[in-house]
């Protein structure tokens, strides 16, 4: 769906995409790459999936402050608050991120804190929303009725939807196109 009724985009833009593309993607599917997805892998999800677990000891928590030297000093000093941090001798790092070549740090979270995680209920808060129905899920045209199709009669006027009162002063009218699909 995302791919068929694609917006617009920059023809600037468009071009800078492309252009950043060409080395690895293949020239017939160039245009459909950010949207073609040739291979299912089921085992390969289930395998990642299996990984997004509190055992597996793999998190990563970013923390962006404005308070980051405030923070640094207070870590260094006291480098066991609340029993979060391990007790490892080098438990907090500080270091020069490669990528925007700015100083970080790095803690290393306590086996007790991680494994608490085993045990936790999935709060009720998280959860899907309600399916929109407003999303379709035929994108065909709908085809006129026989008499429209035919040109013999056509709707001469556009039926009222809604009346003023009903939507907030405004009339919703609604009348039938004939003529994009014989173009």
């Amino acid at each position: 769906m995302k791919f068929r009724f694609l917006e617009e985009e920059d023809s600037c833009d468009l071009v800078t995409r492309l252009a950043s593309s060409m080395g690895w993607v293949e020239p017939q599917h160039l245009l459909v790459a950010d949207h073609l997805h040739e291979h299912w892998q089921p085992d390969k999800v289930m395998e990642l999936l299996s990984l997004m677990h509190p055992a597996n000891s793999c998190y990563r928590i970013d923390l962006l402050t404005k308070s980051f030297l405030q923070l640094k000093q207070a870590l260094e000093q006291q480098p066991q608050p609340n029993n979060v941090i391990s007790n490892n001798s080098n438990s907090v790092r500080v270091f020069i991120e490669p990528w925007f070549d700015m100083e970080a740090v790095a803690i290393d979270l306590s086996d007790e804190l991680t494994s608490s995680w085993l045990d936790c209920e999935i709060s009720s808060d998280l959860a899907l929303p309600p399916a929109n129905p407003y999303i379709p899920e035929d994108f065909m045209l709908k085809e006129a009725d026989s008499t429209a199709a035919n040109g013999h009669a056509h709707q001469a006027d556009p039926t009222t939807v809604a009346d003023a009162q009903a939507a907030n002063g405004s009339n919703v009218l609604h009348k039938q196109d004939h003529q994009q699909l014989q173009d």
